[in-house]
């Protein structure tokens, strides 16, 4: 399966996708680097989530589907892209004029990011989103980002799609 998706909302599974349910049994990430020094690319915790980074980063294509929480990823899902950390190299490199991890997987992955519940955002705060979300790609070293934006409070896969 070369498609990974993260939600924070129960959605019916389309065939050959990978799925995480963020708000199901996902541990908080420690920082203990454990993913770094004593198993690379894999946490220590050992939660049936541990190898998080590698399926995000050593993808085709990832969506994430997350409720728009204080101008970015819901609580759930931002523990799931923290616990992707291991999917990265600790050391840094320059992409796109920036600083990032280096890369410990060749493929170069395509981001589809969808928020949802946007009614209320302005134009402004939608753009501080997509920067940050769009930074969070890069790092992952995706070769593409795009981010959508729902105002309806919840999505259907129809509106993912």
């Amino acid at each position: 399966m070369n498609e990974y998706w993260i939600t924070d909302i129960t959605l019916d599974k389309p065939q050959n996708v990978d799925m995480v349910y963020a708000p199901k049994g996902v541990a908080r990430c420690t920082g203990c680097f454990g993913c770094w020094l004593k198993t690379p690319s894999e946490c220590v915790m050992h939660d049936g989530k541990q190898g998080i980074g590698e399926m995000l980063t050593n993808r085709e294509t990832v969506r994430i589907i997350s409720k728009i929480t204080y101008g970015g990823f819901s609580a759930p899902v931002k523990r799931v892209l923290d616990r992707s950390i291991s999917g990265v190299l600790p050391f840094f490199s320059k992409r796109h004029g920036r600083m990032h991890h280096a890369v410990r997987y060749d493929t170069k992955p395509t981001f589809y990011i969808t928020f949802y519940d946007c009614s209320e955002l302005s134009e402004e705060e939608k753009e501080l989103a997509k920067r940050a979300a769009t930074a969070m790609a890069i790092n992952m070293n995706c070769k593409e980002c795009t981010v959508n934006f729902i105002d309806k409070n919840i999505c259907t896969l129809e509106d993912i799609i």
